[in-house]
């Protein structure tokens, strides 16, 4: 949780943000779509590594 709460104070200086409801919301909804950006590469990797191949019958 420190460490979260550290990346979020360095992304809120990054962002020129200040201590409002605004910019909270902004840290928040970033970090949603950074999160959301590493898992469509995450499943696109394990795509790439095991899908698109025929199926073995038993």
């Amino acid at each position: 949780a420190a460490a979260e709460a550290e990346e979020a104070e360095e992304m809120k200086k990054e962002m020129g943000l200040g201590n409002d409801m605004d910019s909270l919301q902004a840290l928040i909804l970033k970090k949603n779509k950074d999160r959301a950006e590493e898992m469509d590469s995450f499943l696109d990797n394990l795509a790439a590594k095991y899908g698109g191949g025929t199926k073995k019958k038993p």
